[in-house]
């Protein structure tokens, strides 16, 4: 919205905070747009740059898993989640419900792969980062 002027003045910086915020709640669309402002140098401060490189890179890591994962081929995907893992900690830290969804990939395939000793920790923890950041009646940490 902000990006584009959609119905609101066009305000990159506006736009970044927008994408920012829903990039950490696990948003992969965000993480993807937020990454390309960052790449093209669009109201980026010089601190954040290597930020944005790592958005992008995480965002394009969560979508190649997710197409591993729906045409089937679970062990190549797994090599791709793991590095969505890593670089999602050292994109967001490692107390972000964005980096709890990138373990629920991980600990699905594992899952899918009969590996539950492997899944179970991974499940664990991201249920504890949300709630921590999200609070025990979120809808993604009520009922699981």
């Amino acid at each position: 919205m902000y990006e584009k002027g959609r119905g609101v003045k066009q305000d990159d910086a506006a736009a970044v905070r927008w994408y920012r915020k829903a990039a950490e709640h696990g948003n992969a669309d965000s993480k993807f747009y937020l990454g390309v402002m960052y790449a093209n140098g669009r109201a980026t401060p010089p601190q954040e740059a290597h930020w944005g490189e790592l958005a992008e890179r995480w965002a394009e890591l969560d979508n190649e898993v997710t197409q591993l994962y729906r045409n089937g081929e679970y062990a190549e995907a797994v090599g791709v989640a793991e590095e969505s893992v890593h670089v999602g900690e050292a994109t967001v830290g490692d107390e972000s419900p964005a980096l709890a969804s990138s373990l629920n990939l991980l600990a699905l395939l594992y899952d899918k792969q009969g590996r539950y000793a492997d899944a179970e920790p991974l499940l664990k923890r991201a249920l504890a980062i949300n709630e921590k950041a999200l609070g025990p009646d979120h809808p993604n940490v009520a009922g699981r």
